[in-house]
């Protein structure tokens, strides 16, 4: 793939939708591409995620422990957001369901970007900061269905469940 189509296809992604080009560029010619065939394990449920991979063809199957498939990533998903910032180990396995190719993204790399580049790590700050507010706000939706299940006035005893 093309340097400036591996730049369009980071730019697209949620996450690295405010970089500027000079950060994507580095990106991208940073990243290890890894080419998959059907059937291939990109990573096992319980390994550490050093970094994100950025589904670049193909269908990549997340299975959880029991086996199920819970979701499907296809191209311009990003699996693993969350380890481009912190230590985690992987919720499920990834096996390609056909031959594929990704782009994996190293947390030290991210690291490296955002410091570099502040505009970038300011828009990348911006768009985690929306995603906890969103949740947070989900939060409190469930929370309120929960008091309500429970005969609670919404605003009322926010130990929810403590012992009288």
């Amino acid at each position: 793939m093309a340097l400036n189509d591996e730049i369009t296809v980071l730019s697209s992604l949620p996450a690295l939708r405010g970089f500027e080009q000079g950060a994507l560029r580095r990106i991208a010619l940073s990243v290890q591409t890894r080419i998959l065939r059907a059937g291939d394990t990109l990573y096992r449920r319980g390994e550490a995620a050093e970094g994100a991979y950025v589904v670049m063809s193909g269908e990549i199957a997340l299975v959880d422990a029991a086996g199920n498939t819970v979701a499907l990533a296809r191209p311009g998903d990003m699996l693993g957001e969350l380890a481009l910032l912190i230590e985690i180990e992987w919720r499920e396995t990834a096996t390609a369901r056909r031959s594929a190719s990704v782009m994996r993204v190293s947390r030290a790399l991210m690291r490296r970007i955002l410091g570099e580049f502040p505009a970038s790590a300011a828009a990348f700050q911006a768009e985690i900061a929306g995603r906890v507010s969103a949740l947070s706000g989900e939060l409190e939706r469930v929370r309120q269905s929960l008091l309500a299940l429970d005969g609670a006035a919404p605003g009322g005893d926010e130990t929810m469940g403590a012992a009288p």
